[in-house]
């Protein structure tokens, strides 16, 4: 049961930070991450794949009741899985978006995934 809610957590915590990145595209900015963008846009963008990644890691860890990240780094391998795939299907596309996934989604959901870990003094 223990590898299953580490799984679910996994996922869980990937989807969301995938999902609240596209949903910050498509249906809040109506802008296609597949053109060109200011970097002011880009700015932006990144700091909102900031807030859900860490949502996303935090989210993983907390389903999976675990506080070593494990599921935190899993949700980092979907993420990065997932951004893989969507640039070998759109191989002629700009290349920002998913270097804002990988240079800054990915170490804020680890880092969200270690914000629910006890310090003990």
């Amino acid at each position: 049961m223990k590898n299953f809610r580490i799984f679910l957590g996994a996922i869980a915590g990937s989807l969301f930070a995938l999902a609240g990145y596209l949903v910050w595209f498509f249906s809040i900015t109506k802008h296609d991450p597949w053109l060109p963008a200011s970097t002011g846009y880009m700015v932006e963008t990144a700091l909102a794949g900031i807030l859900v990644a860490l949502i996303g890691g935090l989210l993983a860890t907390l389903i999976a009741a675990n506080t070593s990240a494990g599921s935190a780094a899993s949700a980092i391998i979907f993420i990065l899985s997932a951004w893989n795939i969507w640039q070998t299907w759109r191989q002629f596309s700009t290349f920002w978006a998913p270097i804002i996934a990988i240079l800054v989604m990915t170490p804020a959901a680890y880092i969200g995934g270690h914000l629910p870990r006890k310090h003990h003094v």
